[in-house]
C-alpha cells in the first residue's frame, strides 16, 4: 500500500496511518494527496485525457472545473443540464459524445 502527498514525496506517520485507513476502507491499493480539490482534478483530468484532448462538463458548474481544464491543457465541449433536475441533459450529452471527447464529468 503507497501513500503519496503530491509535490512532497513524503507524509508524516500520521498522514501514512490515515491514508492506509483509507484505503483499507475504500479497498484502494494506493491514495494521493494533493493540496485542493483543483489540483487533484488536474491531475485526475491528466491521467486519462491525452494532451490536446477533450473533456466535457456542465456548462452550469463550478469555475474550478474549467480552471482545471485550463492547467491541463485540453480543450473543453459543455454540456446543458435538465433546469428542473440539474442532471444531465441526455439530448446535449448524447451531442458531447458524437462530437467526441476523451472525458465527461457528471
Amino acid at each position: 500500500m503507497a501513500a503519496s502527498a503530491a509535490g512532497c514525496g513524503f507524509a508524516s506517520q500520521s498522514v501514512e496511518s490515515a491514508i492506509e485507513q483509507l484505503c483499507a476502507r475504500y479497498h484502494a491499493c494506493d491514495a494521493l494527496l494533493t493540496d485542493s480539490g483543483t489540483s487533484a482534478l488536474i491531475l485526475a483530468i491528466r491521467s486519462i485525457v491525452p494532451a490536446g484532448g477533450t473533456v466535457a462538463y456542465p456548462g452550469y458548474s463550478c469555475i474550478d472545473i474549467t480552471a482545471a481544464a485550463v492547467a491541463a491543457r485540453v480543450r473543453v465541449r459543455l454540456y446543458d443540464l435538465d433546469p428542473a433536475t440539474l442532471s444531465p441533459d441526455l439530448e446535449s450529452l448524447e451531442q458531447c459524445l458524437r462530437r467526441g471527447v476523451d472525458a465527461i464529468v457528471v
